[in-house]
């Protein structure tokens, strides 16, 4: 409770972080009448498909790294950095290249 509080800069009286609160609880409780979570049951089939936003994820990922993303943003911010421009302008320029 007192983490939302100092979140959202409210008290604990207020009715966004009771209402958080109460979601939270909600959720733990959900959580916890399934049992524990095995990593077998994303192979099976439940009403909110998880092994399906799982493997995407997954392959979201993967494309991602396999695709290089993180080479030309780096090396993009490189050769932006060597540019006589303030470094505020160069990593906007990085961002638009």
């Amino acid at each position: 409770m007192q983490v939302l509080c100092d979140v959202y800069d409210k008290t604990p009286d207020d009715e966004k972080i009771s209402r958080e609160a109460e979601e939270i609880l909600e959720a733990l409780e959900l959580e916890t009448a399934h049992g524990e979570y095995k990593w077998r049951e994303i192979l099976k089939r439940d009403e909110v498909q998880t092994g399906k936003r799982a493997l995407l994820a997954y392959g979201m990922q993967f494309m991602n790294q396999m695709g290089g993303i993180n080479l030309v943003v780096v090396s993009s911010n490189l050769k932006m950095n060597r540019m006589p421009l303030d470094t505020h302008v160069s990593v906007v320029l990085c961002h638009v290249w």
